[in-house]
């Protein structure tokens, strides 16, 4: 639930300063754009983490039906215990390792995001954008069929 917090957190960090000061949307590149995808994914695998986590807790209703309704000797009660406190830790422990993968995942993610955005925003302050994979394909497919677009404040053919 943590990293579902500090992922809200930075994401709504960056949504105020891309409103509220203009100036940050000159650091804007596409390393910063795939930090900020990165973390937005953090937060929804940790969405899916935490909605996911349903350990069985407490003594269930089925639990208490069967209980009712039979008349177990005290021996047959303990061993009956011990078997359903065996298959518990179990599903448990399964459900556990599952967990702590996609925490594992989650955070990977969130770290990946946090460095590509101040990679981005360091190239941002710099002046050194760095090559944008989509214009440079844009650039070629331009090319290969003599089109005219758009880069920047005017248009050129290619």
């Amino acid at each position: 639930m943590s990293t579902l917090r500090i992922d809200l957190i930075i994401i709504g960090l960056v949504l105020t300063a891309v409103t509220s000061v203009p100036a940050t949307l000159r650091l804007g590149n596409v390393v910063s754009i795939l930090g900020f995808v990165s973390i937005l994914g953090s937060a929804l695998l940790a969405l899916v983490t935490n909605i996911g986590s349903n350990y069985p807790t407490g003594v269930s209703a089925d639990y208490l039906r069967e209980f009712q309704a039979s008349s177990w000797s005290e021996r047959e009660w303990n061993e009956w215990m011990i078997r359903e406190y065996e298959s518990w830790l179990a599903d448990t422990s399964q459900m556990a390792d599952g967990d702590a993968r996609a925490l594992f995942y989650t955070q990977l993610t969130l770290a990946l995001g946090i460095v590509l955005l101040v990679a981005g925003i360091v190239l941002g302050v710099t002046g050194r954008p760095p090559v944008d994979p989509l214009v440079e394909i844009g650039n070629r497919s331009a090319r290969a069929t003599g089109s005219t677009f758009y880069v920047g404040p005017q248009y050129v053919r290619i």
